[in-house]
């Protein structure tokens, strides 16, 4: 008769973060904080009203993986969204789009970031010498972290409401 040996699992370690990977994480929370601070409750794509919790979520008029570093977390680019639009439809983005190009802001984005191509928006193409890259792009997101900071806490400072 043989026992039974009970194993115990190992636990696994938790991988530390890099620096770009917490400037990337720090970065996108101050983002979504910003939104819910500067834009209401309500769904820029469908305009569902009462957004708040997991159905309010903050989405990208151009797919921030598509953009370049230096774009990837411009609130001009940001909107509140609810979960539908945002997971669901995948953002929504004709719609988001075409309000974007309504606005000063979301045109100026537009512009900056894009180009227009037979009546849509495609991202620049920036040669490879030009692009941030390695702690460059450490650096420019932990910059863009102080001036988001910086944003907010003017922000709460005005109490400007919504």
């Amino acid at each position: 008769m043989t026992k039974k040996q009970l194993t115990i699992p190992k636990l696994k370690k938790k991988k530390k973060r890099t620096r770009r990977q917490k400037a990337n994480k720090d970065l996108w929370d101050l983002c979504k904080e910003y939104i819910r601070l500067t834009q209401p409750n309500i769904c820029y794509t469908c305009g569902a009203t009462g957004l708040a919790k997991s159905n309010w979520h903050t989405g990208h008029g151009i797919n921030k993986g598509k953009l370049p570093v230096e774009f990837q977390y411009d609130v001009r680019n940001l909107r509140s969204q609810c979960y539908n639009c945002n997971v669901n439809l995948g953002g929504d983005s004709q719609v988001f789009i075409a309000k974007l190009e309504r606005e000063k802001d979301g045109l100026k984005f537009l512009k900056e970031a894009c180009r227009k191509m037979d009546g849509r928006w495609e991202i620049k193409f920036i040669p490879i010498n030009k692009k941030l890259t390695g702690i460059d792009a450490t650096i420019f997101l932990e910059k863009q972290i102080k001036i988001l900071e910086k944003k907010i806490k003017d922000y709460e400072k005005n109490n400007i409401q919504r």
